[in-house]
């Protein structure tokens, strides 16, 4: 009896112990659990070249006060942040190309108007740096994924343009990703250099730079990819959808949206968007409200 009350007790010490060690177990494996990457991702600083995709996000503003946009570039901007947040993003303006391109000084006091500038910009920084290239009025639908496999020999374009010009495939140039020293950038980059002076009065000089872009292109089609963007009755997205309320946003599914500022500027129709407060644009029925709604996941 005494022999079998001693088993029973053993048994009872077994038990208790293992329970107690696999608990202890489970309380060490919680202590010492590694933090979660992803989240430290979200808390570094945009820069922070040790965590986050070191492909720079050029968003140019083209002007000289970085405070002083319209609030649907803020917007635009916003769903940059939201989309890409784990690239190295950079928002430049004039004041700031003296630090990234001094050597180009010379050539940008030779330009005489902002076309060229900001295309002699454009060429140089990418050029240089390599990127992806936005105008500071570009929505960023949907993560972009062909960022994280960029070769580097492939200049990658965005949508279409000019496609009724003779001689001009119709490929446009406003939002470029590269990597540095790209073959076509490289060549782009040469010829505005070297043209500087003769297209300063030339009333053909805004088609000028994308009529040869699109010849180099065609020339070295091998290294392009164009991801165009969806069309809308076999016309790419343009001012009078995003300012349509009949437009479906089920219509639309690219990555990439790109808000010609500069057309709506000038043109009465659209001009008044300039003027919208950001509640404005997003509580709107505009298709454009509606794209940078589902931008940030509103």
């Amino acid at each position: 009896m005494e022999t079998f009350v001693a088993i029973i007790l053993v048994l009872i010490m077994i038990i208790y112990d293992s329970n107690f060690i696999e608990h202890f177990k489970k309380r060490e494996t919680f202590v010492v659990a590694k933090p979660n990457i992803s989240n430290i991702q979200n808390l570094l600083p945009k820069e922070n070249p040790l965590l986050i995709n070191t492909t720079p996000i050029w968003i140019f503003v083209p002007n000289n006060d970085l405070n002083n946009i319209t609030d649907i570039e803020r917007l635009c901007i916003s769903t940059v942040h939201k989309n890409l947040s784990k690239y190295n993003i950079k928002i430049i303006n004039y004041n700031k190309i003296k630090t990234l391109l001094p050597e180009y000084l010379d050539e940008i006091n030779n330009c005489k108007t902002r076309y060229l500038l900001n295309n002699l910009i454009k060429y140089a920084i990418l050029h240089k740096y390599g990127g992806l290239w936005l105008p500071s009025s570009s929505i960023i639908v949907k993560p972009l994924i062909i960022l994280n496999s960029l070769r580097r020999d492939k200049l990658i374009t965005f949508g279409n343009n000019n496609t009724q010009l003779i001689n001009n495939i119709g490929i446009s140039d406003n939002i470029l990703c590269c990597n540095k020293d790209n073959l076509i950038i490289s060549n782009m980059l040469t010829f505005i250099k070297n043209n500087i002076n003769s297209f300063q009065n030339s009333i053909n000089f805004s088609k000028g730079i994308n009529a040869h872009f699109n010849k180099i292109v065609n020339d070295h089609n091998h290294h392009h990819t164009n991801q165009i963007q969806e069309k809308i009755n076999n016309v790419p997205v343009n001012n009078g959808h995003l300012f349509s309320n009949q437009v479906s946003i089920d219509s639309i599914d690219c990555n990439i949206v790109h808000v010609n500022l500069a057309n709506i500027i000038n043109n009465t129709k659209y001009s008044f968007l300039i003027n919208m407060s950001q509640d404005d644009i997003l509580n709107s029925n505009m298709l454009l409200g509606r794209l940078i709604n589902k931008s940030l996941n509103r």
